[in-house]
């Protein structure tokens, strides 16, 4: 079956696991890309006298590339990011797993059903940036 004719079939659970597979993959390689140039123009978040909040570029381009890919995909879902402030990164992702469009017929029903508005997606980019911005 061609990949257009099994996104079209599949349900909306299922093309949004499908996108999100590759949109990680995508935030994977922002992440990759601001860590390998050194520059992580590291803030700290945190309220004084709490412990330390960083936030890194890395963070904020990859949540970026997440909540813009997710909310060009699919308008009626509600995603909600870590980080109040974001970094324009170059481009979206647009493209979709097949592999997991291939598993829809092993979804039930009841997941089969799940409308996007009914859906809310919380985006962490970088989980441990702390520790990322100590290394």
């Amino acid at each position: 079956m061609y990949e257009t004719e099994m996104w079209n079939k599949a349900s909306f659970l299922t093309r949004l696991v499908a996108s999100s597979v590759r949109i990680s993959e995508a935030a994977g390689n922002t992440i990759k890309s601001v860590l390998a140039g050194g520059d992580l123009k590291i803030i700290d978040k945190s309220v004084a006298g709490e412990a330390a909040d960083l936030q890194t570029e890395a963070d904020r381009r990859a949540q970026f590339l997440i909540t813009k890919s997710l909310s060009e995909r699919f308008g009626d879902i509600h995603v909600i990011g870590e980080e109040d402030v974001t970094s324009e990164c170059s481009g979206i992702e647009n493209n979709f797993s097949s592999d997991v469009l291939r598993l829809e017929d092993q979804l039930s029903f009841d997941l089969k059903a799940i409308k996007p508005d009914e859906v809310v997606v919380w985006v962490d980019p970088l989980d441990g940036t702390g520790e990322v911005a100590l290394a």
